[in-house]
């Protein structure tokens, strides 16, 4: 999916919660993106990060959540 893709779903009403994971060198870059994201409020999608963790975002990554 596109980020474009993303931003006509939630603008039509058909994603009302964004799942992220987040992944990155360091974990106090983790902690970071997590701590911001979690500032975001919106009237008409909810952010919600499902994963965090180092490194690169893998195939386990995805089937863990």
């Amino acid at each position: 999916i596109s980020l474009e893709h993303l931003f006509d779903a939630v603008k039509a009403g058909g994603i009302r919660e964004l799942n992220l994971i987040i992944k990155a060198d360091v974990q106090g870059s983790v902690e970071a993106a997590q701590q911001e994201l979690q500032k975001l409020k919106h009237d008409e999608v909810a952010v919600r990060v499902i994963h965090t963790g180092i490194g690169a975002i893998t195939r386990s990554s995805i089937s863990r959540v």
